[in-house]
């Protein structure tokens, strides 16, 4: 086994390498991204909703890739700040998180220089410390990484939401709502509509504004 002090000095660069890449990653994952968006606002403006849905899938799990990139960075940055708490043979509590989270998520990444931050962090901690993260054994891989990390078609729920907030956000008429709106406004008498605005301004509240109403609709023909 090499001196620690050497992997240290090995696992500085990688981590290092490591937080770099994984934002470039998230850079480019968020343009592409965007792209999607798009080209799923133009499928609910041309109202093939279902084609819509199924892609939108692949924006989801984008994001949640995402998301674990965000979290494998963080759990970098820490390691990189408090390598001196890594001098020793056993791996400090406070550290064993990140460092089991980074063994058991890197091979399931295409960010490459994780996988030597992987490899010298198992040399580092020997191989029953390794296979512990690889199989999660002792449950301290963040719960957070696991979900993420774990394969399943998004809840209808969150569909509908992706599909509504990219409609918001490109300014699609989906759901279609304002034509609901519009029809209920011209079934609205206009001269009602008119007297209840004028009464508003008047002031009129409560039982009196209610009894006023009540008095027109009665003399209303």
């Amino acid at each position: 086994m090499a001196p620690s002090s050497s992997i240290i000095a090995k696992l500085k660069v990688q981590l290092k390498l490591s937080i770099a890449r994984l934002r470039m990653v998230q850079q480019k994952d968020e343009a592409v991204s965007k792209q999607q968006r798009r080209a799923m606002a133009q499928l609910l403006e041309a109202g093939k909703i279902e084609s819509a849905r199924i892609r939108v899938e692949n924006i989801i799990r984008s994001d949640i890739t995402t998301e674990l990139h965000e979290i494998l960075e963080l759990y970098c940055e820490l390691l990189l700040a408090r390598t001196g708490l890594m001098e020793g043979p056993t791996c400090d509590p406070g550290l064993e998180e990140a460092v089991k989270s980074l063994i058991y998520a890197a091979p399931r990444t295409d960010v490459k220089e994780l996988q030597t931050v992987r490899m010298l962090l198992m040399e580092k901690y020997g191989k029953e410390f390794a296979v512990a993260a690889m199989e999660n054994s002792d449950e301290k891989v963040a719960e957070k990484v696991l979900k993420k990390l774990t394969v399943t078609p998004p809840a209808q729920e969150l569909v509908n939401g992706y599909l509504e907030e990219i409609a918001r956000t490109y300014g699609v008429d989906w759901p279609k709502k304002a034509k609901k709106v519009l029809n209920a406004e011209r079934d609205f008498p206009i001269n009602t509509w008119h007297w209840c605005l004028q009464m508003w301004r008047s002031g009129l509240r409560g039982k009196d504004s209610d009894n006023a109403l009540g008095k027109r609709q009665l003399a209303t023909p």
